[in-house]
């Protein structure tokens, strides 16, 4: 008998994930209607670690563990006993198509932002916006060597239907009015317009987590649901308890919120005495991947934060890392809230666009976050600031003296227990345009010593 390699007569494996099956009727029915309806389209793709599928229906794509892609997957399998048990009846279908979107990896995603159902070219010149629908995003199979196009991928977007192909600065519109009168500081506003249009643009390269601080009263929560209305879509609320306590990880619950948006917004119900729970911002500004059971999911979320309280550096030193540094920002809210309860909150769609469109465009004017001098020293300090700011106080000038410069730097470097340097080192984590480098120290840009020091020290 001739001594054959049997091993000639078997097809080349096209890849561990598309194994070769020369009869259809070896593929249960389910899955060949995944194949035809969704593979076979390009419908299914990998963009930033996440897995997205096209719902035809509302003219997007949306993230895999989504609760509307769990839907439009039970209407086209005809999932019944999805309601029994999840995770028996869809866990082996979303693997299927988690594998199958290795073929399909957005490898391109241009500078824009989604509004509807559309995803659009931002492009800045002076005061004003240009917004055109993207080119289709460009698709490689690593399987095949081939580069497609597939539909520009748009999800968490803004709910707004319309947008403006030109848009311009103003402030006439009233949504911007409405939030103006909260600082009176107008560079704290521009501190949150750019967290939140870093928020909105693509690609989301560092998430920040932004801390409103202040009593009650002061504007903390009329500035929330300022942001909660005019960022309908991208913007979703984890309970009021989430960000205290000392657990590690968050809760299902809260990561499914943090996976499905841009923006979170919470308020601190916690008491004086506990501790702001820094694993749970870590988490959901560092773009990690999330447990979602029985899925996983990377997070590209910005954190809006309201308390009356702010961490010890001492207690918790944490605080002072540069990984916390890099990410959180501590804006006072000191205005009289209750003097503009008479005033409704806009809910027209212009006042709306208008207000997402200026984050977006005060994002492009600035390439680091502007950051005020007594946000830096509020952040740097957490609840020991009452006692350095009698010290300290601000300056229109950014050409202030060595020996000021080291003086600020001292001050704040007893009051959180660390060296000089690093506090200048913190400063500029926080923002670059926070800090002036001189010799080999960083200064904080616009802080200087108050004549109260100058006079308890014996200098006046």
């Amino acid at each position: 008998m001739e001594n054959t390699n049997w091993t000639q007569s078997l097809q080349q494996d096209v890849g561990w994930n598309r194994p070769y099956l020369d009869d259809e009727s070896l593929v249960p029915r389910k899955y060949n209607t995944l194949r035809i309806k969704l593979i076979e389209k390009g419908l299914v793709c990998n963009s930033n670690g996440n897995v997205y599928i096209f719902l035809p229906v509302l003219n997007k794509w949306a993230i895999l563990c989504s609760d509307e892609a769990i839907k439009n997957l039970n209407s086209m399998m005809q999932m019944d006993s999805a309601s029994v048990s999840y995770y028996k009846a869809f866990r082996p279908y979303i693997s299927f198509l988690e594998r199958s979107s290795t073929d399909n990896i957005a490898t391109s995603i241009p500078t824009s932002v989604c509004i509807g159902t559309n995803r659009l070219r931002v492009a800045r010149q002076g005061d004003s916006l240009t917004l055109t629908k993207c080119e289709a995003i460009l698709v490689k199979n690593p399987a095949y060597g081939k580069s497609t196009h597939i539909s520009s991928l748009c999800y968490m977007p803004l709910s707004i239907c319309k947008w403006p192909s030109e848009w311009t600065r103003t402030d006439e519109y009233s949504m911007y009015k409405f939030v103006s009168p909260l600082f009176s500081d107008p560079g704290d506003l521009l501190t949150i317009e750019w967290a939140l249009g870093n928020a909105l643009l693509d690609p989301v390269h560092v998430s920040k987590a932004i801390i409103l601080y202040g009593e009650g009263g002061t504007g903390n929560s009329t500035l929330l649901a300022a942001i909660k209305t005019s960022l309908m879509g991208c913007c979703g609320s984890i309970p009021d308890n989430a960000l205290v306590g000392m657990e590690q990880g968050m809760s299902d619950d809260v990561a499914s919120i943090v996976v499905s948006n841009r923006i979170v917004t919470a308020c601190d119900v916690g008491g004086l005495g506990e501790n702001t729970n820094l694993s749970v911002i870590k988490s959901l500004t560092g773009h990690d991947y999330i447990s979602i059971p029985p899925l996983s999911a990377r997070s590209s979320c910005s954190l809006i934060y309201a308390t009356n309280r702010l961490e010890s550096p001492k207690g918790n030193s944490e605080w002072m890392s540069a990984t916390i540094m890099r990410r959180v920002v501590v804006v006072s809210m000191n205005s009289d809230a209750l003097s503009f309860t008479e005033r409704s909150m806009p809910q027209d769609l212009t006042s709306r666009l208008d207000f997402a469109l200026r984050c977006i465009h005060t994002r492009l004017v600035y390439p680091h976050m502007p950051v005020s001098p007594l946000s830096v020293i509020l952040t740097l300090t957490g609840s020991s600031s009452s006692k350095v700011l009698q010290y300290l106080k601000e300056s229109n000038s950014e050409d202030i003296t060595d020996t000021d410069g080291n003086i600020v730097l001292s001050i704040i470097a007893g009051a959180v227990g660390v060296e000089c340097s690093v506090v200048g080192e913190m400063a500029r984590k926080i923002s670059l345009s926070a800090v002036k480098q001189v010799r080999n120290l960083y200064h904080i840009v616009g802080a200087k010593p108050s004549d109260f020091y100058y006079t308890k020290f014996g200098y006046k």
